[in-house]
């Protein structure tokens, strides 16, 4: 729309049109490290976590980081230390999930999982696989995060419900 007098929407938007890109999930190979680093150095806080119990001495298996009042703009889980599990492209809300879904049927786009709904930060979702190969996801809603907040704690006998709410499943 740019920055001078803008339009309130694009025209003509192919695809489905995500906005901007919401948040991006890596591994690394020391989850209690990088979340200090994030919270020390950059100034994130953590509004969800999976932990080994729930005891405050506990080891991390995955934390999702924000700087603001959204669920998370970064998020890291265990495993090999750099690797790319997904972008997630912002949308709307729900319609625009399920739109997308339906666009990504009619150009037979592989899809992950999804339309589903998280535990972890309760987003909609579609994981889809990029024309590469890559994990991406279109993702909306969640809730308002605030740095005051308690950090929500999931524990790993519960991470099926976490990640895919609905199905309470998690997948390869």
């Amino acid at each position: 729309v740019g920055s001078v007098n803008p339009e309130v929407f694009p025209r003509h938007l192919s695809g489905v049109g995500a906005p901007h890109v919401d948040h991006l999930l890596l591994s690394t190979s020391d989850v209690n490290l990088v979340d200090r680093f994030f919270h020390e150095v950059l100034d994130f806080y953590a509004v969800e976590r999976v932990q080994t119990s729930v005891e405050k001495d506990a080891d991390y298996i995955a934390t999702w980081l924000s700087t603001g009042m959204r669920p998370h703009d970064i998020a890291f889980l265990d495993g090999p230390q750099g690797k790319i599990h997904h972008f997630a492209f912002g949308l709307k809300d729900w319609s625009a999930i399920l739109h997308a879904g339906q666009i990504f049927s009619m150009d037979d786009v592989p899809v992950d999982i999804g339309p589903t709904q998280h535990g972890i930060t309760r987003g909609e979702t579609i994981y889809f696989f990029d024309p590469s190969g890559n994990r991406n996801e279109v993702f909306a809603g969640g809730y308002e995060a605030y740095p005051d907040r308690p950090t929500v704690v999931w524990t790993p006998d519960q991470l099926g419900k976490g990640i895919f709410y609905i199905d309470r499943e998690l997948n390869e």
